[in-house]
Order: structure tokens, then C-alpha cells, then sequence
């Protein structure tokens, strides 16, 4: 058993250590190819991402968490049941919201930053929102299923992995 946490504890460290150093470098990639109003442009739509992801979840990572874990082992169909619906309303709630974003980045832009050049920015960290909320869901998943190491593996790794990609390609 002792062997088997200091296993778990290892790759759970990786994870996120690994996550740690993606938004170290990433950041510090950022910093030096930006200007300065470019990169506070590029932070202020990261926010806005990680608040819209929040609102999309609306608190079913929570629920995921207590409702799997309390389910897994007596009640297996449940428990997916409360991985799988979340799962879908996540999605439609992301996709609505990544519509949104994208659709009225130059209203928010304009009317709310005062910043026309940041609809470009809201534009493209639009397509982070979908993909950002149901990483959250499935590390809960995980997490009440006992796999920590996946657990901080979608947590730490795939948000900035995803976030790399997107405004890279």
C-alpha cells in the first residue's frame, strides 16, 4: 500500500509539475514575442476564458466529484450517469458560450474594454472555452475515481497544452 501511494504521489507530482513548467514557459514565451499591451491584451482574454468556463460549468465539477465518488463502487451506472450528463451539458453551455464570445467579441470589446484590438484576442481564446470547461469535469471524474495522476494530468497539463495550441496554430 505504501508503495502503491508514493506511486500515485510521484505521477500526481509529474503532472503537475509538468503543468507548472507549460505555464511557466508559455507565460514567459508570451512576455518576450508581445508587446506590453499585447500581452496584458493576451492575459485579460485568458481571464475572461477562465471565468467563462467557470459560468459554463455552473458547478457540476462538484457535483461530478461527490456524486462519483459516493456512486463508484455500489452504483456504477450512476456514477457514469453523473460523468455523462454533465459532460453533455457542458457542452452545449461551452459551445453556446464559445458562439457567444466569438460572435460579440466586438461589442465586449468596444462597449465594456474600450479596446477595439482585443476582439482579434477574444476571437481566437473563444475556441479555449468548450475544451477548458470539460478538461475541469473530467479531472473531477477522475479525482473521485481515485486517479489522481489523470486527475492532475487534465487539470495541470491539458489547460495550458490546449491554450498553447490554439493560439500557436
Amino acid at each position: 500500500m505504501k508503495e502503491n501511494i508514493l506511486k500515485k504521489g510521484f505521477w500526481t507530482l509529474l503532472n503537475r509539475s509538468v503543468g507548472a513548467a507549460l505555464v511557466f514557459f508559455s507565460t514567459l514565451f508570451f512576455a518576450r514575442v508581445l508587446n506590453v499591451e499585447e500581452f496584458g491584451l493576451f492575459s485579460l482574454g485568458l481571464t475572461m476564458v477562465t471565468i467563462i468556463s467557470v459560468i459554463v460549468r455552473g458547478g457540476m465539477d462538484n457535483v461530478v466529484l461527490k456524486q462519483v465518488a459516493a456512486n463508484a463502487i455500489d452504483n456504477p451506472a450512476i456514477s457514469n450517469g453523473y460523468i455523462y450528463y454533465p459532460l453533455i451539458a457542458v457542452t452545449m453551455m461551452g459551445l453556446f458560450a464559445t458562439a457567444m464570445l466569438f460572435f460579440f467579441a466586438e461589442f465586449i470589446s468596444e462597449s465594456i474594454f474600450v479596446k477595439p484590438e482585443m476582439r482579434a484576442v477574444l476571437q481566437l481564446f473563444s475556441w479555449l472555452v468548450l475544451p477548458m470547461s470539460i478538461v475541469f469535469i473530467l479531472s473531477e471524474a477522475n479525482k473521485a475515481l481515485g486517479r489522481a495522476a489523470y486527475a492532475a494530468f487534465f487539470q495541470s497539463v491539458l489547460p495550458p497544452a490546449i491554450t498553447l495550441f490554439i493560439v500557436v496554430f
